[in-house]
């Protein structure tokens, strides 16, 4: 295991280890864009997956088809693992990967995704809400401080 040696190796083994997005939950393939990104769309979710790094980490995204204005373009996977099983998500202190190893995060995030993220690859964006505060926490950490600064002027 290590990192990708290449775009088509890991293209293949993205397809390999995610493959249940197409035969369980009826995803299509989108034609590459990015040559180190895989992207798989359904009727109401988006799963893109990452080589970035330099080779040293993978990133997974979902997002709805038909987002609201403001919603991310995809929220991270390790996000949601943060909320539902946090010992599964790649997340050490400072937001910073415990992990190096692409081949490994390919197939650690595949299989969490299976376990932890049918509600969303059905298209049951419930946890949203939740996953927006995970995602933006420093922005809503300055949105309080100005409040904060703004009631003080107001007395």
């Amino acid at each position: 295991m290590g990192k990708y040696a290449s775009a088509k190796a890991f293209r293949a083994d993205c397809e390999n280890h995610f493959a249940f997005l197409v035969d369980t939950f009826g995803f299509e393939l989108v034609p590459e864009v990015f040559e180190f990104t895989v992207t798989y769309r359904s009727a109401k979710t988006i799963v893109s997956i990452e080589a970035g790094g330099y080779g040293a980490t993978v990133g997974v995204g979902l997002g709805r088809v038909e987002r609201d204005r403001y919603e991310l373009d995809r929220y991270p996977f390790d996000k949601l693992l943060l909320i539902r099983q946090r010992d599964l998500a790649l997340i050490g202190p400072g937001g910073y990967p415990t992990n190096h190893d692409q081949e490994f995060q390919v197939q650690h995030y595949a299989k969490a995704l299976l376990e932890h993220g049918t509600d969303v690859l059905r298209g049951d964006f419930g946890i949203w809400p939740e996953l927006r505060k995970k995602a933006w926490p420093r922005k809503r950490a300055a949105k309080k401080k100005v409040s904060k600064r703004a009631a003080k002027k107001k007395e």
